[in-house]
């Protein structure tokens, strides 16, 4: 289940930046002011083929593969982003959902509708 990691760093006065961790997903949460949600990125699939979709408020949805950048015990580069072409994974909103039932429930609403958005317009 997804609990809230602590420490997460703030650099901006305006924007809190939040993160939820379990063994499988991530979620990372930018909210304003007024604790509105400006956006969020949820990882899946961490140790097999990593994935993340993001959503925010002045750019839209985003569905990246995660290259973790390993590709040699000897040589260790960076994660990056690439886009990913591979179908929507169609359990995602259910997945998220049984992971985050420790979380307020309004930050798992916004996120639930935000993927199941993205689900129907990734199948359409």
């Amino acid at each position: 289940m997804l609990t809230e990691i602590p420490s997460t760093s703030n650099h901006t006065g305006d924007i809190r930046r939040r993160w939820f961790n379990d063994a499988t997903v991530d979620l990372f949460l930018w909210q304003g002011k007024t604790d509105e949600i400006l956006g969020f990125q949820f990882c899946y699939n961490k140790y097999n083929q990593e994935r993340m979709i993001s959503w925010f408020a002045d750019s839209g949805y985003q569905h990246c593969h995660v290259d973790n950048g390993e590709v040699s015990p000897k040589r260790n580069m960076s994660p990056i982003l690439l886009a990913n072409t591979t179908p929507y994974n169609h359990n995602l909103v259910y997945r998220f959902c049984a992971s985050a039932i420790n979380i307020d429930s309004k930050i798992t609403d916004s996120v639930a509708q935000h993927l199941h958005h993205f689900l129907e317009l990734s199948t359409s």
